[in-house]
């Protein structure tokens, strides 16, 4: 007799978990509310990856330097600016990728991004491979509104930077891979 009333009880404990299940994820953010709440809150979010173009580097050693750029950028965003990190999750994890013609380049956005108060981290390299040991090889900055970032890296216009025109000439917009 027991048994059966076991049986009972949880049937319905389950079908109840069920139901606020489905409940609580109707009420759940749509992708428009999610999409406007970045737009709102937080601007265009993006990680901006600038990568020392004078050292050679191989496509892959590209790719694990901006690697450690990202998720140094990451971890100190997440510690410093923990609302941002989740609006930049929510919005996609945009990046972007940039050259720098020279390590003089890097060290300049790297203080501006420091004066700025802007979440950043500078790789330099351990040397196993292609680079000398304690190369600067790239700077990540963000994840930050673009529209703050050109307020405080001096770039003339937003529509300006997407063309590759910037307050640093030498810092272009320009795709570091080509996949075709």
């Amino acid at each position: 007799m027991e048994y059966g009333h076991s049986v009972i009880q949880a049937l319905f404990t389950a079908g109840i978990s069920f139901c606020l299940g489905w409940f609580f994820c109707k009420k759940s953010a749509s992708a428009k509310s999610v999409s406007k709440i970045c737009q709102s809150v937080t601007g265009d979010l993006k990680l901006v990856l600038v990568v020392r173009n004078d050292l050679g580097m191989s496509k892959g050693k590209v790719a694990a330097q901006c690697s450690h750029a990202t998720l140094g950028c990451y971890r100190n965003a997440l510690e410093n600016c923990p609302q941002v990190v989740s609006a930049w999750e929510l919005c996609g994890e945009k990046k972007i990728a940039l050259k720098a013609p020279d390590y003089e380049t890097l060290n300049k956005l790297q203080k501006a991004a420091g004066n700025a108060g802007l979440p950043h981290c500078l790789i330099h390299d351990a040397g196993h491979t292609q680079v000398p040991s304690g190369s600067a090889t790239v700077l990540g900055i963000g994840p930050v509104s673009l529209t703050k970032l050109l307020e405080n890296s001096n770039c003339i216009k937003h529509s300006k930077l997407v063309k590759g025109v910037c307050a640093f000439p030498s810092v272009q917009y320009t795709p570091v891979f080509r996949w075709w």
